[in-house]
């Protein structure tokens, strides 16, 4: 009952990009805060608290406009070069926030906050489990030729049980056991 209770967690980021805006937008289209276009915030207060919990968090003693979510000097100049075209968006509303509240050169950066209510929390979690089992799926066959060529390296594991750090070693080929004869 105690889960069922509580707000899903908010997640932020801190950019220079208006492309992570975008993102964040795709993900929750009416959870986004600051929110930008003529959209209301889905929580406004609770977006700028989390927003100003991030800033303080990530940018210690750098001024944050919390109005605009933005802080001041977050990095030291533009990560990405001023006139990168990665930088650049067709969209009216992130293009014209970025020119009139974010000073690149200066290193300004967005605290973006997105706030998923508990259905937009599950299908998240749905869609981040798929991708990661997909993910795990391409490593399988990797996974078995490491085992198969560990096997025919050291016909000696055959046929007994294998030590925690005889099983890693197989699994990953840079981790070296505790003695040569294992």
């Amino acid at each position: 009952h105690y889960l069922r209770a509580m707000a899903p967690l908010p997640f932020a980021f801190r950019t220079q990009n208006p492309h992570v805006y975008r993102l964040a937008r795709a993900i929750v289209p009416d959870g986004v805060y600051p929110p930008l276009g003529g959209r209301r915030a889905r929580e406004p207060q609770r977006g700028r608290a989390v927003a100003s919990a991030i800033a303080s968090y990530l940018s210690c003693g750098k001024p944050f406009d919390a109005e605009r979510s933005v802080i001041r000097g977050a990095y030291g100049g533009c990560l990405y070069g001023n006139a990168n075209p990665a930088l650049r968006t067709t969209e009216a509303d992130l293009s014209q926030y970025w020119s009139e509240h974010v000073r690149l050169a200066e290193g300004d950066a967005v605290v973006i906050v997105v706030l998923p209510t508990a259905p937009e929390a599950a299908l998240l979690a749905l869609a981040y489990g798929a991708a990661v089992a997909r993910d795990q799926a391409k490593h399988v066959p990797a996974a078995l030729r490491r085992i198969a060529g560990a096997l025919r390296a050291r016909p000696s594991l055959l046929g007994r049980s294998l030590t925690v750090r005889q099983r890693l070693t197989i699994f990953d080929p840079y981790m070296q056991p505790a003695d040569s004869n294992s």
